[in-house]
């Protein structure tokens, strides 16, 4: 019998240190998606969703989900915005813009 409350006992702690785990490694992806890495705030936001939305789950956890969703957003947004102006201005920056070409071509009215 006391073999077996052992047993029990370290299953409720495993299952308390899985929760505190899950908020650990939310809480890293959260922070390094501010070093250049936003798809990390995907891969967070896609790992933890439906944990940060079940009964009891810890407030931090629905922090950083919701966070990292709002950041890749707002990355995505920028990203899409710069290269739509990019695309469109390019010509017109002259030697700048084709410098900030990956592969760099001659401008259209040479073609």
């Amino acid at each position: 019998g006391r073999e077996r409350a052992g047993w029990w006992a370290r299953s409720a702690a495993m299952a308390r240190s899985k929760a505190e785990e899950d908020l650990l490694v939310a809480k890293r992806y959260f922070f390094a998606g501010f070093l250049g890495l936003p798809l990390l705030w995907l891969l967070l936001a896609a790992n933890f969703w439906k944990a940060s939305r079940r009964e009891g789950a810890p407030p931090a956890l629905r922090f950083y989900v919701n966070g990292a969703l709002v950041g890749a957003a707002v990355v995505l947004t920028g990203l899409a915005v710069w290269i739509g102006i990019f695309q469109a201005n390019w010509v017109e920056w002259g030697e700048f813009g084709r410098d900030l070409l990956v592969v760099p071509i001659d401008p259209p009215d040479s073609w």
